[in-house]
């Protein structure tokens, strides 16, 4: 969907998803990656719903990857 990855274009996609869907986030897990860092963890900062991956522990990534997957083929890949 985007061109680049970085925390401002991170910041600006959760700002974007908090006006369209009908609910309140109550959390967001990410890794430990640059996109997540500086403009997206201010955003989301005073909030409290930011956390990270348990470090050293790969096997939890599968979840969140696979949970990716299934977006990405269910809603953006027939566009």
């Amino acid at each position: 969907m985007y061109k680049e990855l970085n925390s401002v274009i991170s910041r600006e996609f959760i700002s974007e998803i908090k006006e369209k869907v009908p609910f309140n986030i109550k959390a967001i897990q990410t890794d430990k990656g640059l996109e997540c860092k500086k403009h997206f963890d201010k955003y989301v900062e005073d909030k409290k719903i930011h956390y990270f991956n348990y470090p050293q522990k790969p096997k939890s990534d599968v979840y969140i990857y696979r949970f990716n997957r299934t977006i990405q083929e269910q809603f953006f890949n027939h566009i």
